[in-house]
């Protein structure tokens, strides 16, 4: 997308890294809004990819329908069903979970009745907010494979890079 060679985008992950590892001695709230810039920039990226290959919303929607058959199937029922519990544990994303939980141990609250229902109201609120954004950045991974890989098979890592670098430029 932007142009650059894969050892400067190993090299750009490796000094966020260092990075977010630095910002954890001057408190876990720089960390977060690290991570929340971080993402944001992920949430841009895949909107232009999404706006580069404008896949049907119609067969989209048909995708958003769970069922464990499809019309054109040539698999099992069974391999549905995994595919299904795949994509939902996938939503969920557990890592989000011993995020949010470490996340709720750094917050220092007073021990009242009041402070521990406000707290607990804003951690929800807020481990409700990143399964949502979680949920969306899953599911346009999913649109964006299904309608750039799907066409063509593609059975190796460099077949993938190769068919995005034609698609996307």
């Amino acid at each position: 997308m932007f142009g650059l060679e894969l050892h400067w985008g190993v090299l750009i992950t490796g000094l966020d890294t260092f990075l977010a590892l630095g910002l954890q001695s001057w408190g876990i709230r720089k960390v977060e809004v690290l991570v929340g810039v971080l993402f944001a920039f992920i949430i841009f990226c895949y909107v232009m990819e999404f706006t580069l290959i404008s896949p049907s919303a119609l067969e989209i929607a048909d995708g958003l329908l769970p069922r464990l058959w499809h019309r054109n199937s040539k698999y099992s029922y069974s391999v549905w069903l995994e595919l299904l519990c795949a994509n939902l544990g996938a939503a969920v994303c557990p890592p989000n979970f011993y995020l949010q939980s470490a996340l709720v141990l750094t917050r220092q609250i007073e021990r009242t009745d009041k402070e521990i229902r406000s707290s607990f109201k804003h951690n929800f609120n807020e481990t409700a907010l990143c399964i949502g954004i979680a949920t969306v950045i899953n599911l346009v991974m999913l649109v964006l494979a299904g309608t750039i890989f799907f066409p063509n098979r593609v059975v190796s890592l460099e077949q993938g890079a190769e068919l995005l670098e034609k698609t996307l430029g």
